[in-house]
Order: C-alpha cells, then sequence, then structure tokens
C-alpha cells in the first residue's frame, strides 16, 4: 500500500449518525484555533459548515446574516451530502485583512468562527481542532457494488471503504463545476471491477482472482482520464466473474445486482449489470463504466431503462483492464440523461484517433437503415415505441428510413470466397475469438493460482463451461475467425455504413426475462458465447459504436408480484467507426427537439405523456420477409 493511500485509511474512523443519516469522516483538510468556542477537547465529531466570504473587504452582522441565509439554502438545494444539522455551526473564511465592525457578542455565541485559512465551502466534521471532509453513507440495496471507495483530494489516492454494504458519497460543494478544464469536477462515478484502480485490488467478482491479485500499481488509462477531468469515484461495481456472459440466475459465488425497474425481478444484463443497475438505481450517482465484448453496455442498459455506449473499438485505451479479448472490448458508460452522456463522451473520446475522418457535427445522417432481421422477434407493443422515436429521427434528419436486408446485401455484394450466406459465414465469429482469448488471457491466472495455492481456482460454473469449451478450440479455428471479423467489418464499412448511414434496432429482449432463469443445459450456455447473427453483430464485429435510448415502457404480468409491472423499451442506434461523438450529438439533438423528459428518474421510470402519438410500423413491417432473425445475447 502506498504511503498516501495508508495514510487515508487512517484518518477514517467508523460511521457516525447525525439526524438519522450514516457518515463517514475522512481525510484531514484543516484545522481551526483551540481558542475557538466550537473546537472541543474530546473526539466526539461536530458538524459544521464552511462559508466562503473571502471576496469580502469588510463584514458585520447584518451581512453575514443574509449571506447565511442564502449560501445555506443554496448548499440544501445543490447538495445532498449536507443537512440542516451541519448548518448549525458556521465556519467563515475570511480574506486575511477584513474589517470586522462589530464585536464577537453580535454573534450566536459558539456557533460561528472566522477564520482565513479555511477549505472550500461545504460541510465537515470537527473533531477536536480539526477538520475532516465527511462521506455521506449511501445503502447499496439494489446489491450493485463490490465496495465502496475513499478518494483522497487532487491526489487521487484511493482506499477501501470499511463500511460495508453503504457507498460513501462525498459532497458536491468540494468540487468547482465551473472549472472549464475539469467539465467532471465533482461527478461521481462507479467503475466495473475489471478496471485497474491504483492501490486497490481488482476482483472481477471472483474471490480467487481476488486472493491471488495484489493492490494496482496504477489505475487503468480510461479511468485516468476520467479523473483527470474531474470525476470522482465511490465504489468498485460488480461484474459477472471475468466479464463473462450468463443470466442473472447463473451467478453462484456471489448474488447477481438488482434491476431496479419493473418487479425488480428482470434480469439487469449480463457483465455490466452492476453498473447499469447502479446508475438506474441511485439518483446520487452520476456515471458508471462497464465494459463491451459482446454487448455488455448495449444489453443491461437496455435491460434497466437508462442512456449507454458502446464506444467504437479503440478508441478508447483497455490498458489496465482484465480482458476479453483485444479484437472486441471497450470501455462505455452509462448515464441517465443524453446531455450527460453527451458531456461524458465529448470529453473522454475527445482527441482519440482511429484514422478514420471524423464527422462534422452540423451535419446529420443521409440514411436511416432498418435491418429486416432485427425486428421480427420484437412485440407490438416495442414496435410501437420503436416507430415513435424513429418518427422524431426521420423529421430531424429530413430523411424517410430505408428497409434492409443483410442477407441480401451480403448476398450481392459479399467479398470472394466467402459462403453466400452471411448467417453461416459469421456464425462462430465471435464466439470462437472471445472464447478463446479469454480463456488464453486467464491461463496466467489458472496457473499463479496453482501453484500459488496448490489447488485450481473455484469459478462460477458457467465461466468453467466456457474454459472447457474454448479449451477445445484450436489456432486455426481462432485466426480464421479473426478474418472473418477482419472481412466482415471492411464489408459494413465499404456496403453499409456509407456516407453518414446510421442504423436503428430494437435494443433488449422482446419479453421479460427474470433474474431466477438458469442456463441449465449446454445449448442454453452456449447462447451467452456469442454464436449466431445477434442485435450486437453490428457494433462487435464491425467495432462500431452503439448508443442505446430508453423510449418507452410495455406493461406486463409479473410471474412474481402477479401484477402488471413496467418493462422499459429501448432503441440501440448504431453509427460509422469514429463517428461516436458526431452520433451522440446527432441523438441529444433528435431527443431535445422531440420534448422528451431530460432524463429518467433512478426507480421511478419515466412515462411518456399519453398525448404522445405512437407511430405505428406496420406499414414499413408488413413486406418484411420471414428469413435469417437475430438472437439475444451479451457478454
Amino acid at each position: 500500500m502506498d504511503p498516501s493511500t495508508a495514510a487515508l485509511e487512517q484518518n477514517v474512523s467508523s460511521a457516525i449518525q447525525i439526524a438519522g443519516l450514516k457518515y463517514l469522516p475522512s481525510e484531514a483538510v484543516g484545522s481551526i484555533s483551540l481558542a475557538s468556542s466550537i473546537s472541543r477537547n474530546g473526539t466526539d465529531p461536530v458538524p459544521v459548515t464552511v462559508i466562503d466570504i473571502s471576496g469580502l473587504t469588510s463584514i458585520n452582522s447584518t451581512v453575514i446574516e443574509s449571506i447565511s441565509k442564502d449560501r445555506i439554502s443554496s448548499f440544501l438545494s445543490r447538495d445532498d451530502v449536507i443537512h440542516e444539522s451541519f448548518t448549525k455551526h458556521l465556519l467563515f473564511k475570511t480574506s486575511p485583512d477584513v474589517q470586522v465592525s462589530w464585536g464577537s457578542d453580535n454573534l450566536k455565541e459558539g456557533l460561528s468562527h472566522f477564520q482565513s485559512d479555511l477549505p472550500r465551502e461545504g460541510p465537515y466534521l470537527l473533531i477536536g481542532t480539526t477538520l475532516h471532509k465527511v462521506y455521506k453513507l449511501y445503502p447499496d440495496v439494489y446489491n450493485a457494488f463490490t465496495y465502496g471507495i475513499l478518494q483522497s483530494g487532487d491526489l487521487s489516492s484511493f482506499g477501501k471503504s470499511p463500511v460495508e454494504g453503504y457507498i460513501p458519497v462525498p459532497s458536491r460543494l468540494y468540487h468547482n463545476k465551473n472549472d472549464i478544464q475539469k467539465p467532471l469536477s465533482g461527478k461521481r462515478i462507479a467503475v466495473k471491477d475489471i478496471y485497474d484502480i491504483q492501490g486497490l485490488v481488482t476482483g472481477a467478482s471472483s474471490q480467487a482472482y481476488a486472493r491471488l491479485n495484489k493492490p494496482a500499481l496504477k489505475t487503468a488509462r480510461c479511468i485516468q482520464d476520467l479523473l483527470d477531468l474531474g470525476a470522482i469515484i465511490v465504489g468498485k461495481a460488480k461484474t459477472v466473474q471475468f466479464a463473462s456472459g450468463m443470466t442473472a440466475g447463473d451467478w453462484a459465488e456471489t448474488p447477481c445486482p438488482t434491476n431496479p425497474r419493473g418487479d425488480q425481478q428482470l434480469d439487469p444484463g449480463c457483465s455490466s449489470a452492476g453498473s447499469a443497475a447502479s446508475v438506474a438505481g441511485y439518483e446520487w450517482l452520476d456515471y458508471a463504466v462497464g465494459s463491451d465484448s459482446l454487448g455488455s453496455m448495449t444489453g443491461p442498459a437496455a435491460n434497466c431503462g437508462i442512456f449507454g455506449i458502446r464506444p467504437s473499438t479503440g478508441i478508447l485505451s483497455n490498458d489496465g483492464a482484465l480482458p476479453v479479448s483485444s479484437y472486441l472490448d471497450t470501455p462505455g458508460c452509462f448515464a441517465r440523461s443524453i446531455t450527460d452522456l453527451s458531456l461524458v463522451t465529448s470529453r473522454w473520446l475527445q482527441g482519440q484517433s482511429l484514422n478514420h475522418p471524423g464527422i462534422p457535427s452540423h451535419l446529420k445522417p443521409t440514411r436511416i437503415l432498418i435491418p429486416e432481421e432485427a425486428i421480427q422477434i420484437f412485440v407490438r407493443t416495442q414496435l410501437d415505441s420503436f416507430g415513435g422515436f424513429l418518427a422524431e429521427l426521420e423529421r430531424h434528419c429530413a430523411v424517410k428510413s430505408t428497409t434492409f436486408s443483410l442477407a441480401d446485401r451480403w448476398e450481392s455484394k459479399r467479398p470472394p470466397k466467402t459462403s453466400s450466406s452471411v448467417e453461416n459465414y459469421i456464425a462462430t465469429t465471435v464466439a470462437h475469438i472471445q472464447l478463446y482469448d479469454s480463456y488464453h488471457n486467464n491461463l496466467k491466472f489458472r496457473t499463479d493460482y496453482m501453484a500459488a495455492f496448490d489447488e485450481k481456482p473455484s469459478v462460477d460454473p458457467m465461466v468453467q463451461f466456457k474454459w472447457d469449451l474454448a479449451s477445445k478450440l484450436s489456432d486455426d479455428q481462432y485466426k480464421e475467425a479473426c478474418k472473418e471479423k477482419m472481412i466482415f467489418k471492411e464489408f459494413l464499412e465499404k456496403e453499409v455504413f456509407t456516407d453518414r448511414t446510421i442504423m436503428i434496432l430494437p435494443g433488449g429482449y422482446p419479453g421479460p426475462s427474470y433474474r431466477d432463469e438458469v442456463s441449465r443445459t449446454d445449448e442454453q450456455r452456449m447462447k451467452w458465447q456469442g454464436y449466431g447473427l445477434q442485435n450486437t453483430t453490428f457494433s462487435v464485429l464491425g467495432g462500431l459504436p452503439a448508443v442505446v435510448l430508453p423510449v418507452g415502457e410495455r406493461i406486463y404480468k409479473s410471474k412474481f408480484s402477479g401484477q402488471d409491472e413496467k418493462q422499459p423499451i429501448s432503441v440501440m442506434i448504431v453509427g460509422p467507426c469514429g463517428s461516436d461523438n458526431w452520433l451522440v450529438g446527432c441523438l441529444e439533438k433528435v431527443w431535445k427537439e422531440s420534448g422528451r423528459p431530460s432524463s429518467v428518474k433512478s426507480v421511478e421510470y419515466h412515462q411518456r405523456s399519453a398525448s404522445l402519438q405512437w407511430v405505428s410500423l406496420s406499414g414499413i413491417f408488413s413486406h418484411f420477409k420471414a428469413g435469417v432473425s437475430l438472437k439475444s445475447s451479451e457478454t
């Protein structure tokens, strides 16, 4: 453990209760004079609030009373950590040469203190004469986190929260929200437990992996980029072991996170489940980082009814991440509004190059494709919501959508020496790449664990099934799959995603998938390995950006509650490689023009106004011919 992390953990004591709320003292950031009537000789924490009046050259009781009233009101409305109990004792940060025009008897005795070298405005705990930052402890009721994280100041040193089952959240007042160099200043993020954070152990939701691992020496590059933009990490989010694919019912060693939507018995959607559930469930969280190899950004975003992006493969660094496959992996981000998603992607992806020409932000899509194969498995309610957003997208782009058959396009434009059936050609491509790479990427872990503990590591049955399946793949099969991926990617770029083309697909499952459903047969387990043509095939094999938007709800009768419940309905928009910021910016404009709610609320899903006229797609879909149907699968 590095010295800064050790010092941070030494400064943290056990949780305390203030007005029935749980708080945790953090790092020491200043002190006040022992002569102050607020200071205490004992160790009982005193909640206080710092108010900055250093811009004033002179003060009197009238000014202080007015400023105190306005600032406290502002603090309570802007910040969820501060509580009225913190405002009983006020510390005023003054300029060194301030002119005071009253005596101390004008102030409420023991309730105020003036000093020039106080920390930033906000709530603090005074222990003796020392001021400590304070974290509010929120219960992890949706079981979305592996553990909470304490982040220390500008040094970005990290410690594991000593209070299990709660996530420590710092005051928003500690951070300058107007810092143009740090547009994410004070934004709270959860990080999927496959990304290294300096000083902490990356566990990948596996006790064996965490047991063998040592604290990370540095933070994963993509996470450090967010920290450099001002973000604050509050916890490690749960993941399927080793970012694999499985149902909620397949989680064995640790319980799967709860999807806050519907009856809270729906599957949250595979390996980025903890990240998605945390954003859907907790208003105090701004963003969550997940990863996508086979659809684990797009699937959980759709299942949990939030916004999410799978960026173009390679636009963000995977350094410091537990890999599935370097050919498929990419970090991604979840948010509750398209505006928040646009903010983070515009800076997180800024300056990254994939050797693809960027698209100027003022240009609109010239073509909207609807793949026939992606629509056939979805029910009418979902298609109506899908159609509502499609109509809004068409109005913005001033172009009508075009139905599109991947099978027909492939058959007429396929590269030489390839199968005439695209479904046959890429039937095993994704599966063979991810299985082979995942198996070999974890080989060192399995070998080192056996050497260290003289036993095989215990993993969830689905992970063991995956490794057993992968062990039978040959090097030649893997090389052939990589070749197929390259050829299909080039096909998409030359024949499909041309001249600002975007594609719209339904997101998520066609019906409710419950958290108690277990993959009991090999056929069910194979579903999660990436075989066949799927909704995610375009973005995964093409390395293309995919954005998920929650556009409606459908009513289903829960097999658990017996009541009518609401399941989110989402669409997925795929764009050309490297068009990430352009795509998100375009969708943000569509969203605002349509008058949709600016954000989805945590837990309580925003229902569109009943007056909104959903546009039926019956005319569009009536001439769809039977053919290839896409399966639903994420990893």
